[in-house]
């Protein structure tokens, strides 16, 4: 299935997990730092580390493209994550 981009989110992320609600729409993740791994999961009760979170190493997106309700994500340190969001086509 195809998708075209719908919009687009710059997230700071920080050493504390911040929950970003995606509302059941399709994204990928980019991580923009440059030196800092960002980790994420669906919060579902429990805030992402990275003992628990899928792992989003510097400079990388992720090309998988997610669904999910509420988004929980923490970073190894300061770092800023584009989340881009997708329609179907």
């Amino acid at each position: 299935m195809a998708h075209s981009i719908d919009s687009v989110e710059k997230i700071a992320v920080t050493t504390t997990a911040k929950d970003i609600a995606v509302n059941g729409r399709k994204f990928m993740i980019q991580n923009l730092a440059s030196d800092q791994t960002v980790y994420f999961k669906e919060k579902k009760g429990t805030a992402a580390t990275a003992a628990n979170g899928f792992c989003v190493p510097a400079s990388t997106t992720l090309d998988q493209v997610l669904r999910a309700e509420t988004l929980s994500i923490v970073g190894s340190g300061s770092a800023d994550v584009r989340i881009i969001y997708f329609n179907e086509v």
